[in-house]
């Protein structure tokens, strides 16, 4: 079995080969196709299942791969365009790598390597109570002005935090709440 690290570097290098042989006016093209593909994968167990089996004949296998994409609308035989092409291209080489269930990482590599380029920040606030869409928008406005970046936020209600709010942006948290704050006074005490 593969390190995690390991397995980050392999995600790393399927995203980056996609991204990279990709004409930059179809990333968001291949961005969409790349999630519906992705979730169309982690929502069929049976589909994964056959596929990853390695007493399945590779025969099956390829016609499951097929029925998969013409699914996600991309016909493996005919495609439409240079970004089903690239698509049914690189989605061949992924599963016979073996690699087709890092998939859906794959896919979010992507988003965020194309939200990155087109300046835009997914940032997920959870607080105590629902946030107005007042706060949102001054919220959204000192982000653009500070950051220079395109905010796009989601807001959760999670009772357990006092006061204050938590918000995290990919793989970053930053603790704002009155809880977070204690728990770091807490910690510094008790050194």
């Amino acid at each position: 079995m593969r390190s995690k690290k390991a397995n980050s570097k392999i995600i790393k290098g399927y995203t980056k080969a996609l991204f990279e042989s990709s004409e930059p006016n179809q990333l968001e093209q291949v961005n969409n196709k790349l999630m519906l593909l992705a979730e169309v994968w982690s929502s069929n167990s049976e589909l994964v299942e056959l596929i990853s089996d390695p007493a399945i004949q590779s025969e099956k296998k390829l016609l499951s791969l097929r029925i998969f994409l013409e699914v996600c609308g991309l016909n493996p035989s005919q495609p439409i365009d240079e970004v089903d092409k690239r698509l049914v291209s690189f989605v061949n080489l992924v599963f016979e790598n073996g690699r087709l269930a890092i998939l859906p990482e794959i896919s979010t590599r992507f988003t965020l390597m194309f939200e990155r380029l087109k300046h835009i920040l997914r940032l997920e606030i959870k607080t105590a109570y629902p946030v107005e869409e007042a706060q949102i928008a001054k919220l959204t406005e000192a982000v653009e002005a500070r950051l220079g970046v395109k905010p796009i936020i989601s807001t959760t209600v999670d009772p357990n935090i006092i006061g204050g709010m938590i918000v995290t942006s990919g793989d970053k948290l930053y603790d704002l709440s009155i809880r977070g704050g204690l728990e770091r006074a807490r910690s510094i005490l008790s050194v």
